[in-house]
């Protein structure tokens, strides 16, 4: 599954018990982050780890993405593990 590959994952909805939802369970247990919007249809998925956001926020994922991805290279610059 590519979700694997990532990082982070944006996940704009999920519902309980989904498809999504069992591709959410399975990337929170991997240690992935999750990145979804502050709305009440996704408060289960906030309430199991996802970080929430504004919608009208959407540079603030943009930012959080670029600092995960940044997490061992220092955006390019690659540092021992």
């Amino acid at each position: 599954m590519i979700a694997a590959l990532a990082k982070a994952l944006l996940v704009p909805h999920a519902a309980k018990n989904g498809k999504v939802w069992a591709t959410v369970r399975r990337a929170l247990e991997n240690g992935q982050r999750i990145l979804t919007f502050e709305d009440e249809a996704n408060s289960d998925l906030i309430a199991s780890g996802a970080r929430a956001y504004r919608i009208n926020h959407i540079d603030d994922i943009v930012d959080d993405i670029r600092l995960i991805s940044c997490h061992r290279t220092l955006c390019g610059v690659a540092q021992p593990l």
